[in-house]
C-alpha cells in the first residue's frame, strides 16, 4: 500500500469518526430539547423553583389552601403532611422527620412535603418541596431539593 492509499484510508476513517460524532451530538441535542420541553422544571435551579412556588403560594398561605393548590396540579403530589412537626435542616437534605438528628435546626411547627416530579435526563431527577408552617398553619418557609441519580 503506497502513501496515497494510506492517506486516503486515514481520511475515510477520520470522516466516519467525525460523522458518528456529529450524529451523537445531534441526538444529544434533540434529547436535551425534548427533555426541556417535556420537563421544564427539571432544568430550573432550586431557587428559581422556590420563587415560582412563592408566586403560587406566598408566605402566610394556610395549609388547606396549599393542599388544594397541589391537588389541582396534575404533576404534583403530597407525600405527607405533619401537623405536629416542622422541617429538619440537614447538611445534605431537608427532611421532615420526628427523630431529630443531634444539632439540627427545625423550621416551623408543621410541614408538608410535595413531590413535584420525577424526570429522566442523563439519569433520574426527583424534585421535592418542603414547606414549613407556623403553629397557626401559615406558610413560613419553602425549601426545594433536587435529587439526581445517574446510575
Amino acid at each position: 500500500m503506497d502513501k496515497a492509499q494510506k492517506r486516503k484510508k486515514i481520511v475515510i476513517i477520520l470522516s466516519v469518526i467525525l460523522l458518528i460524532m456529529i450524529i451523537i451530538a445531534l441526538w444529544v441535542g434533540m434529547s436535551v430539547r425534548r427533555s426541556m420541553e417535556e420537563n421544564p422544571i427539571s432544568f430550573r435551579s432550586e431557587e428559581t423553583i422556590r420563587s415560582s412556588l412563592l408566586d403560587t403560594m406566598p408566605m402566610g398561605t394556610n395549609m388547606e389552601e396549599i393542599a388544594s393548590i397541589v391537588r389541582n396540579n396534575n404533576e404534583w403530589t403530597i407525600r405527607f403532611v405533619d401537623e405536629d412537626f416542622g422541617v429538619v435542616l440537614h447538611p445534605s437534605l431537608l427532611i421532615p422527620i420526628r427523630d431529630i438528628p443531634a444539632g439540627r435546626d427545625v423550621i416551623g411547627e408543621q410541614s408538608i412535603e410535595i413531590h413535584m416530579g420525577t424526570y429522566h435526563f442523563l439519569g433520574r431527577i426527583d424534585i421535592s418541596a418542603f414547606l414549613a408552617f407556623d403553629e397557626d398553619g401559615k406558610l413560613i418557609e419553602i425549601f426545594v431539593r433536587r435529587e439526581r441519580d445517574v446510575l
